[in-house]
Order: structure tokens, then C-alpha cells, then sequence
């Protein structure tokens, strides 16, 4: 998807050789990554009810 010049979305976009040579800028964004907080939800009141878990 990054190569068809989508948003990197996976932890291991900004690790692939061939993607950083394309997109250096990448660099940043991995080092962004690394103080990411994976379970991050919302702070509203409405989230439960939207929220969808995968069974």
C-alpha cells in the first residue's frame, strides 16, 4: 500500500530497505513510532458503544 503512495500503517513500513530509500522521511516517523502507545482509545463517553473488537 506505501509503494502505491498510501500511509505506512504497519511498525515494519519504515523498517524496509526498499520503502526507506523511496521515502527517507521515514526515518522520523520510525523514530515516532517507537513512543506510540498501541492501545490507545479515545477519551469520550460514546466509545463503548462504538468500539468493535475482533472476536
Amino acid at each position: 500500500m506505501t509503494k502505491a503512495g498510501g500511509n505506512a500503517i504497519r511498525m515494519s513500513t519504515p523498517n524496509d530497505p526498499e520503502i526507506m530509500k523511496r521515502y527517507p522521511e521515514f526515518a522520523i516517523l520510525r523514530e515516532q513510532l517507537r513512543c506510540v502507545e498501541p492501545d490507545w482509545r479515545p477519551i469520550i463517553a460514546e466509545w463503548d458503544e462504538i468500539d468493535i473488537q475482533a472476536p
